[in-house]
This record gives structure tokens, C-alpha cells and sequence, in this order.
């Protein structure tokens, strides 16, 4: 099997996942996307996809996700099916609340409370969610794709910084 490194891997081929993938691929971050079943997510259901800005007349729900799933390879993307069961350097902590978001422009760290301990903890923000994994009042489409355009500019930019690159 050969071996590769990524710069960006997305858990995922939803809406958000495979947007994330147009774009960071596109700015040139070298992207995987692993998905356990197949790409476009809940979106591969939808029979008449007809409140999608820019798309009409009503397409089904497997042919929007199929596009999307094509634009993401375009760019560079590679799309693997596998389930991901691991994923080291990620810490859930239960029994945590949020104190402070910090970051001038945008989210540099944030402070959490351990609700039994008292004790407060700061933590980097290098790991990005996007789509309905995310708590929000909507779970649209549109959101989704929101969400996986800002994950992959957010994460571009926390990559570049650390290879000590600009922005392409």
C-alpha cells in the first residue's frame, strides 16, 4: 500500500466535506477525504433539491452530491471510502463547559471550565467541524457548504502558518 502525506484530511464526503475539499484543494493544500459510505451524505436523499441558491430547475439530491463529489476531484481532492475508528491528537472532554472564546479576527484558542475540578484550560483551536456535526439552528445544505468553505480557509491558514507559507 503506498504511503502519502496530506496536508488536509476531511472525515466526511457530506455537503460540507466535499466543499471543504473544492476548497482547500483548490488553494493548493494537498486533500483526502475518507467517507464510510458514500459521498453526499443526507443530500444524496433529497428527491427535488429546489431551495439551493443557483440551482434550478429542481435537481435530485444524488446528482447535486455527484457534482460536488466531481468538483472536489477537479481541484485535486482524493476521495477515499473508508471508515475512519481513530483519529489520534483529538481529545473529547466530557464534563467540560466553554468560558472564552479568544482570537482577535477569528478563533486563536479557547478556555475550558472542567465543571467537577473547577480548573480552567486553555486550548489551541487546530481542529475545525463543519456541517450538521456542528450545534446550530439550521441544517441545511446551504449552511453545510458554508461551513466547509470557512473550515478549509480557517485550516488553510493554520497550516500555512505552520509550514511558514503564504497563502496561494
Amino acid at each position: 500500500m503506498e504511503s502519502k502525506s496530506y496536508d488536509f484530511i476531511i472525515i466526511g464526503a457530506g455537503p460540507a466535506g466535499l466543499t471543504a475539499a473544492q476548497y482547500a484543494s483548490r488553494s493548493g493544500l494537498n486533500t483526502l477525504v475518507l467517507e464510510a459510505g458514500f459521498s453526499g451524505g443526507q443530500a444524496a436523499q433529497i428527491y427535488f433539491l429546489e431551495n439551493y441558491p443557483g440551482i434550478f430547475p429542481a435537481v435530485n439530491g444524488f446528482d447535486f452530491a455527484d457534482t460536488l463529489k466531481k468538483q472536489a476531484e477537479a481541484f485535486g481532492a482524493r476521495i477515499v471510502q473508508a471508515a475512519v475508528t481513530l483519529v489520534k491528537k483529538i481529545n473529547v472532554l466530557f464534563n467540560s463547559t466553554l468560558e472564552e472564546i479568544k482570537g482577535d479576527s477569528k478563533v486563536s484558542s479557547v478556555v475550558l471550565k472542567n465543571v467537577l475540578t473547577g480548573e480552567l484550560t486553555e486550548y489551541e483551536a487546530d481542529v475545525f467541524a463543519a456541517g450538521d456535526v456542528r450545534s446550530k439552528p439550521y441544517r441545511q445544505i446551504i449552511t453545510a457548504c458554508s461551513d466547509g468553505a470557512c473550515a478549509a480557509f480557517a485550516s488553510g491558514e493554520v497550516i500555512r502558518r505552520l509550514k511558514n507559507e503564504s497563502y496561494k
